[in-house]
């Protein structure tokens, strides 16, 4: 018997992010204006989903990310991930969602160092291919993705996400 699993397009989750966010989540009730502008709706299929990250400037850059997320009823923002993220060699030569010119490169190594529900997992970590966090997003209705560390010298000059979403 095959089984078919439902998955949504690619979308972008953050995008250009040239220096550190400055409104930073600091009031984790569940309608934090910060978060409720810049969240992504997960739709009521979904429960997993999948983040791919890629910056500019050069391979083996590093820069940091924090995902948050709102439960599907009420109670306050949670940590869901957030950790590291290491630019590879893997050139992008087109944006990922549409066909503009790009230059940049694939993030190829993730660590996570929040325990939510399910650990996120770094699937293809540290193989100069490209690395995805994959979530259990089963109770999650939306998600808000932050970075720092992004723009000084020794740090990449950009970074992107992209997100997709799977029902099992």
């Amino acid at each position: 018997m095959i089984t078919e699993f439902w998955r949504m397009p690619w979308e972008a989750l953050r995008s250009n992010v040239a220096a550190d966010d400055t409104t930073l989540i600091t009031t984790f009730e569940y309608d934090n204006a910060t978060y409720v502008a810049g969240k992504w709706d997960i739709p009521k299929e979904v429960s997993s989903i999948i983040i791919a990250f890629w910056g500019k400037d050069t391979a083996n850059l590093p820069g940091d990310y924090k995902l948050f997320g709102r439960n599907k009823m009420n109670g306050p923002i949670q940590a869901v991930a957030a950790g590291n993220i290491i630019l590879g060699t893997q050139v992008i030569t087109k944006d990922p969602l549409g066909t503009a010119a790009e230059t940049a490169y694939w993030v190829d190594s993730i660590t996570n160092t929040v325990e939510w529900v399910k650990t996120g997992v770094a699937k293809n970590s540290a193989t100069n291919g490209i690395c995805y966090l994959c979530i259990n997003a089963k109770l999650l209705r939306d998600v808000y993705l932050e970075f720092t560390n992004i723009g000084s010298a020794g740090e990449m000059t950009e970074v992107n996400a992209i997100i997709t979403g799977m029902a099992d």
